[in-house]
């Protein structure tokens, strides 16, 4: 039930303080017609006491919101407490949180002495608290696809995705490349997809470089030591001349036009230079895995083409095609919403099979129930002290917001009844006081002194 909003309006109180003036200007005027009457001299003095204490507790509460007596009494430091000391009061309130209601030492006992992996086994057994934390998880897996779908971890997870397939050794993925180009089409296909990137990587001077470099070296080596870039030679300027060779330069820049050439055809479907290629590649696979100049510039062009793959827009549309699917309900056609389902379903009973077997590993495993038990009091720990910090910011922003009125209100509707209870209370106890010292005086006067 919502709390009524009693600040700056009548209270009892109020209607306390008014009875106690009345009856104190009654008895006043009661004294000053009958003085020598005793029964009203003592109602004067008692009215006299209860409207003082009445008074002195209105003062006392009120000033702590605003000026006492419509605004004519007005003492700094005094009143308007409450309003003049704001910046004390967002500080106190974070204070009473962190260092007396949320200590450091409070939450780590309070932590330490629940049982976590209990509590956590608890919930997981029960079946609705499954399909809340599935629901959870399902959203939170949705929140992924969500930032993935904006391009979140696209750039992070093709570098991933570059270096996995850089670790492998030349030699191996040659190997698994010779295997399924031995497949049906698979070769047309390779060749196909790859030509541009090997077109674009013949064309670079450094690729020209090389080929200078190997002439080179090749010009220096025995017969029986000169590899592939031999054969290479030889086709382009004979046999005959091959340990003849004096421009390297001039014969790296036509074997780089003949290597262009070559490509430009080798990614033409089912060309005579394709199916050669193919067939000399699956047929002489043996020799190229040995040939160690081969495995090195299948290394420099495996690494080219993982640079120019396009990793990042394939896993951008990846993540957008499963964000649109695990977040639609209705479908056009029934297919897709199908599929929809049934990746939801799926995902949530891959969880839900998860859930269950953390239970019965905890069940068995002491070891794993005490890191785990290390791992969520940490966790407990750090979200309870940053929970802390995070309500302290929350609470002092709050009050930054608020204007004097607002936190006026605030205070006093959070403690109208004690509030209230203190001001009538101070009359009932001047009442009190009043009756005793009327008494105390009277049998001064009448016992003692006469």
């Amino acid at each position: 039930m919502e709390k009524v909003d009693t600040y700056g309006k009548w209270c009892s109180a109020d209607t306390l303080l008014l009875i106690a003036a009345i009856i104190f200007v009654v008895s006043l005027g009661l004294e000053v017609v009958y003085p020598e009457n005793p029964w009203f001299e003592g109602l004067h003095f008692v009215a006299d006491a209860a409207l003082v204490g009445a008074i002195a507790d209105y003062f006392a509460v009120t000033a702590i919101f605003r000026h006492p007596f419509w605004g004519l009494v007005k003492i700094k430091g005094v009143t308007e407490l409450l309003p003049s000391q704001r910046e004390k009061f967002q500080a106190g309130a974070v204070t009473l949180l962190k260092e007396e209601l949320v200590t450091t030492k409070v939450l780590l006992r309070a932590i330490h002495k629940t049982n976590l992996v209990d509590k956590l086994t608890a919930v997981i057994r029960d079946e609705k608290q499954q399909q809340s934390v599935v629901y959870a998880l399902l959203n939170i897996i949705g929140d992924k696809f969500s930032e993935a779908h904006q391009g979140k971890y696209t750039g992070d997870l093709a570098d991933a995705l570059r270096n996995a397939l850089q670790e492998g050794s030349p030699r191996k993925l040659i190997y698994h490349g010779l295997t399924w180009l031995k497949g049906d089409g698979n070769g047309s296909k390779f060749f196909g997809t790859i030509a541009p990137s090997l077109e674009n990587y013949l064309c670079q001077p450094q690729f020209r470089q090389i080929l200078a470099t190997g002439y080179d070296a090749l010009a220096k080596q025995s017969d029986e030591n000169k590899g592939w870039l031999a054969g290479i030679a030889e086709w382009i300027i004979g046999k005959s001349t091959i340990n003849d060779i004096v421009n390297t330069k001039e014969l790296a820049e036509r074997t780089q036009e003949q290597l262009v050439g070559m490509a430009r055809e080798l990614g033409t479907k089912d060309s005579s230079l394709q199916k050669s290629v193919v067939k000399l590649v699956t047929e002489h696979g043996e020799s190229l895995l040995n040939d160690k100049d081969f495995c090195n510039s299948v290394a420099v062009f495996w690494k080219k083409l993982l640079d120019d793959a396009p990793f990042e827009d394939a896993l951008q549309e990846i993540f957008s095609y499963v964000w649109y699917k695990f977040n639609q309900k209705d479908f056009r056609c029934s297919i897709e919403n199908k599929a929809a389902e049934a990746l939801r379903s799926n995902i949530a009973e891959i969880l839900r099979e998860q859930l269950i077997l953390i239970v019965s590993l905890l069940g068995k495993d002491e070891e794993l129930r005490k890191s785990l038990e290390k791992f969520l009091r940490e966790i407990a720990t750090l979200g309870g002290m940053e929970g802390r910090d995070m309500a302290s910011e929350i609470i002092v922003k709050n009050l930054e917001k608020k204007t004097n009125e607002d936190i006026n209100r605030l205070v006093w509707n959070k403690f109208d009844e004690d509030l209230i209870f203190i001001r009538i209370n101070g009359t009932i106890v001047g009442t009190g006081l009043g009756l005793i010292l009327f008494a105390v005086t009277t049998f001064i006067e009448k016992v003692l002194v006469s």
